[in-house]
């Protein structure tokens, strides 16, 4: 009778290990499974690196490169900033000349309209002021300029002008004479040639040598009546 009372007592404590054992399965079990579902739902990481609005490049864009693109300048020496000297209204315009002046120059047969401006085109067949310049027959430097080889080329014989040489200034208010001083080549950046003066001179430009036109030919002139 013992015995079998301790076989029962026995038996019963193994079922009851026996259910433990299952419960704390059972457990892990369901806790195993809910991570695994927290896991799977969990949304990925969201990068929180800065993005640039654009890739940067290596090379200028097409427009850019347009805009950098130099303008081939006209053949007469460039714009230079030079002290204003007094001007006066230009006269009024005549059927031959826009501002009513006209240049000739007997040495080298010129006879020719002056306009005011010396941009390229406005130098197809005229001699153009340099706006800012004195007037002719007026204290100061008077500063024209025509083409060489292009267009009417006006100025294509102007390094044969001598000392001595006359260049004539016929104007609304009568007609001014100039003799030739000097002549002389320079650097297109030479702009001392355009700059103002205390007596009446006359600056006549123009490219050098033709069709080449990395030079400027610079003959001038002083005012004698």
């Amino acid at each position: 009778m013992g015995l079998l009372t301790t076989m029962g007592l026995s038996f019963g404590i193994l079922q009851r290990v026996a259910q433990d054992a299952r419960t704390i399965l059972q457990r892990r079990q369901r806790a195993t499974q809910t991570a695994m579902v927290v896991e799977w739902q969990s949304p990925a990481p969201v990068s929180t690196a800065p993005t640039s609005a654009s890739l940067p490049t290596g090379s200028p864009s097409p427009s850019a490169t347009a805009r950098a693109t130099r303008v081939p300048s006209p053949t007469m020496r460039p714009s230079a900033t030079a002290t204003a000297v007094p001007t006066r209204p230009a006269p009024a315009s005549t059927p031959d000349s826009p501002t009513g002046v006209r240049f000739a120059i007997p040495a080298i047969g010129v006879d020719a309209p002056m306009v005011e401006g010396d941009g390229w085109d406005m130098l197809k067949n005229n001699i153009g002021h340099r706006v800012g310049s004195a007037w002719p027959g007026e204290r100061g430097n008077v500063v024209i300029s025509a083409h060489n080889d292009v267009h009417g080329a006006i100025f294509k014989d102007l390094g044969k002008l001598q000392p001595g040489d006359e260049v004539l200034a016929y104007t609304p208010e009568g007609v001014y004479r100039y003799e030739v001083v000097s002549s002389q080549i320079v650097l297109p950046t030479d702009v001392s040639v355009i700059e103002p003066t205390d007596e009446p001179i006359l600056t006549m430009i123009t490219c050098y040598p033709p069709l080449v036109d990395t030079h400027r030919l610079v003959v001038t002139a002083r005012l004698v009546e």
